[in-house]
């Protein structure tokens, strides 16, 4: 006949079996917090510049032109980064062409377009938009730069490429002033004319080369062999005579090769 246990020996068996060394080392694991993150105690900081490139394409895909700019202030890498082909080329589908907005033919496709040239043009697209938009219709504004010609001297001008204006002086000489940087004379001079333009078109070449026909009240037409580095390209004009036809006067249009 077996006697019954006393609570007192239940409660010091008890005992004696959490003291166990099975027992204490098991409320010893669950006692100690989990551990840290191999990332974190290895050292392994992460950031936005350590994405690959095609996650970064992405991530610029949900950004407007102005978020890019701002994204390239923040450090070394991500300027590098947002200066890529691929970005402005995103920048341009999402923001420019499918919204309409004006884009020079000679731009396209944007492939054979340096990123610089894009990113450019983009920028000027962009706040095209946001001033015609403004909500204040009289947007004050001074010239910042003049070209100083006597008085009916300039009798002909167009714009080559977003960046040349091209002026035809007293009938014969043709300027070629950059409107991207600051100018006090312009950058290239061609002196071969003779009588005012009165019809032109650029054709373009490749690369920087384009060929620039024009014809004259004098009954003659030029084509010139310009070179016209393109927006965000450091270079200098360069024009030179190709060809001269007489009898030809108020060209309205030129395709193919000259």
């Amino acid at each position: 006949m077996q006697r019954k246990k006393s609570r007192s020996q239940i409660s010091k068996r008890s005992e004696a079996n959490l003291l166990s060394p099975e027992n204490a080392q098991r409320c010893l694991e669950l006692s100690t917090p989990p551990s840290t993150p191999t990332a974190i105690v290895s050292g392994d900081k992460s950031s936005l510049k350590d994405l690959p490139m095609d996650i970064l394409l992405d991530i610029f895909g949900f950004l407007d032109v102005r978020h890019v700019l701002v994204l390239r202030r923040v450090c070394k890498a991500l300027a590098d980064a947002t200066q890529q082909h691929a970005v402005w080329v995103i920048m341009v589908s999402e923001h420019v062409l499918k919204n309409r907005l004006p884009w020079p033919p000679w731009a396209l496709p944007l492939k054979d377009v340096p990123a610089c040239t894009i990113e450019k043009l983009c920028i000027r697209a962009v706040r095209l938009t946001q001033c015609w938009e403004r909500s204040d219709p009289k947007t004050k504004g001074s010239p910042t730069r003049c070209i100083h010609q006597a008085e009916h001297s300039v009798t002909w001008l167009t714009i080559c490429c977003s960046r040349w204006l091209v002026v035809q002086v007293s009938g014969r000489r043709l300027e070629f002033w950059d409107l991207e940087n600051y100018f006090d004379s312009p950058r290239a001079v061609f002196d071969g004319l003779r009588g005012v333009i009165d019809g032109g078109k650029l054709l373009p070449g490749s690369g920087d080369a384009w060929s620039l026909v024009v014809s004259t009240r004098s009954y003659e037409a030029h084509a010139l062999e310009v070179h016209l580095p393109k927006l965000g390209v450091d270079g200098v004009p360069r024009a030179m005579l190709a060809r001269r036809w007489e009898g030809y006067s108020e060209l309205l249009d030129a395709a193919g090769t000259i």
